[in-house]
């Protein structure tokens, strides 16, 4: 790319869960995707992730208005979490947390219903993932 075609209006720095989900609020938004570039270190995308395991939320609702069908054409999606335990030990005893709710938001229950409470996925493939889908809206993904 040479200085007189790089002109964006919004540079992202990371092509994680975050960075992705800026882009994408940005589409939704209705910024052009050639007017937003994505900078990644890892080549190629998610290479480099540094979390992952699940995603949480009633975030993942508004997913389907970008991509529909995400999580069935995700190849990163893994299991459906429907609960969460919390433990805490000592040398002796143990005490364990269980929450289920129907709108589990990764934090507490909500009183808002969701349609999905969260996804064990792979972050290497739904990061690639996503980035592509990305790049399919015209969106600028430069990793490496």
């Amino acid at each position: 790319m040479s200085e007189e075609e790089a002109d964006f209006d919004v540079i992202i720095i990371g092509c994680g869960m975050a960075g992705m989900a800026c882009a994408a609020q940005l589409l939704k938004e209705g910024v052009e995707g050639d007017r937003i570039l994505v900078v990644d270190r890892g080549e190629p995308v998610g290479a480099k992730n540094l979390s992952g395991g699940i995603l949480w939320g009633r975030e993942l609702d508004e997913l389907d208005d970008i991509f529909p069908n995400w999580e069935m054409d995700n190849p990163g999606i893994e299991r459906y979490i429907n609960n969460k335990k919390i433990g805490f030990l000592s040398s002796d005893d143990a005490f364990i947390m269980e929450g289920k709710f129907a709108s589990w938001d990764g934090i507490g229950g909500t009183s808002e219903p969701s349609m999905r409470t969260g996804w064990s996925v792979l972050r290497a493939r739904t990061d690639a993932w996503f980035a592509e889908k990305l790049e399919e809206a015209g969106v600028f993904i430069m990793p490496g």
